[in-house]
Formats: structure tokens, sequence, C-alpha cells
């Protein structure tokens, strides 16, 4: 069950919540990733963008690429809350505002789209980008993070290369070639080390047991979470062909 929609939509309105320089904490994200893939079914758009913003926090120390894949995280989740603030004051879950956007019909809407599709300046809709967009491009980028953790939780292979093959595995199929050059090179910056890895994701090096069952429980939890996202997207017809 989702708590009373006044006091999360309250906190989700907060821009001091989600300010950059709000720390990274394990214990924080661990908790917000079991919350939300507790209740998939009715997830709570405030801690589904509290859990975004704890994601990115760990990768930008390990790369600045990743630091821009950050970003863009970071965008998503403004366009969710904007959403929820100007639009949409009924939706108690993500998925009723995307279903509610479905009946509307501005599920399509990627604020780049928009007069094309009918929205014109004195439209209500006319810079509204959807939920359902901000969906989309989750899935892609949370579908590299997810691979990463693959790859570092079933290989031995250094941090480096476990970035590496996740990018060519996912984001390196859909992104330019200009893109895809710079990533990679920004790519080339990062540590073979394993435990600055653990490091990030832990605030610790020690490698052992325990912090190893830790961060293949973040994986598993991303890895749900992201698959849960892109079944939803696909089954029911919310499925947007974007540029990268």
């Amino acid at each position: 069950m989702v708590e009373s929609t006044n006091s999360w939509r309250d906190e989700l309105l907060v821009d001091s919540n989600f300010k950059l320089d709000i720390s990274y904490n394990y214990e924080l994200l661990i908790s917000l990733l079991n919350e939300v893939t507790g209740d998939i079914d009715n997830i709570n758009p405030y801690k589904l963008c509290l859990m975004l913003q704890q994601i990115t926090k760990p990768f930008k120390t390990l790369s600045s690429a990743m630091s821009k894949m950050g970003e863009k995280i970071g965008e998503r989740v403004t366009e969710i809350r904007t959403v929820f603030n100007k639009y949409d004051d009924s939706s108690s879950t993500l998925q009723q505002c995307l279903e509610n956007e479905l009946q509307i019909g501005v599920n399509g809407l990627t604020g780049e789209n928009n007069k094309k599709s009918g929205y014109g300046k004195d439209s209500k809709y006319y810079q509204y980008i959807s939920v359902a967009c901000a969906c989309n491009r989750l899935i892609f980028f949370l579908n590299f993070v997810k691979t990463i953790f693959h790859y570092f939780n079933t290989t031995s292979n250094g941090t480096d290369k476990c970035m590496k093959l996740a990018f060519e595995d996912t984001l390196g199929k859909v992104f330019g070639w200009l893109k895809k050059k710079a990533f990679g090179v920004a790519l080339s910056f990062v540590s073979s080390k394993r435990d600055e890895f653990y490091l990030a994701f832990l605030g610790d090096k020690t490698i052992s047991d325990d912090s190893t069952a830790k961060i293949n429980e973040l994986g598993e939890k991303i890895a749900l979470f992201q698959e849960y996202l892109q079944k939803y997207i696909s089954s029911n017809g919310l499925t947007i062909e974007l540029e990268f």
C-alpha cells in the first residue's frame, strides 16, 4: 500500500530533497530499493525519485562518463516531479500516472514532438514531457547500470572492464558515433581495481563475504526494478522510439 498521498506528494515537491549535493548513503539506497521493489505494482513516486537519485551518486566517483549519465537520470527525476507538481494531482502511484497519460493521450509527448502531436502554444501540454517518456529513457540507462552489476557480480573482471562490457551491451548499441566515442574515452579512465567499486557503493574498500553479499543484493534489486519497468512499459503500449 502507498502511504497517504498528501504526505509523499508534499515531500516530492520540496526541491531541497533533491539537491545535487545530497550525499550518498548505502543504507538509504538499499532501503529505498526494498520499498520500491517490495510493493512494485504500486510504486511510490517520491520513493522512486529518491531511489534514482541515490543510484547515480556512487558512479560519479568512478567515472566522469557516469557523472554525465547521473545528470541524465537526474533530468528524468525532474520530469517526473514536474508532472506531479503541475499536471497530475490525483495519481497516487507511478502506474496510475502512466495509465492517466495513456487515457488522455499525452503518453507519447517528449517535449520535442508536442507541437507536431497537436499541442500548440495555447495547449496545457505544449511543454509537457510525459512520465512515460521519462520511464522509457530510464529503462535504457538502468539497463546499463544493471549490466555493470551483472558483470561485476558474475566475473572477476576489473571495474573498468565491467563498465566497458556493459556499455557495449547496452548504451553503445543506441548512442550515435560521437556520444559513443566520448563515453568510451571517459570510461578509459575508470580504475581496474575492484575495491574501488566497493568503496563507491559501500563506503569501504574491504572485500569480504558480507560486503560482496551487499553488492550482489544491490545488483539484484536494481535488476528487478529495471526489468519490471521495461515489461510494464512494453506490455501497456507505452514504448516510445527515442533518439540518444
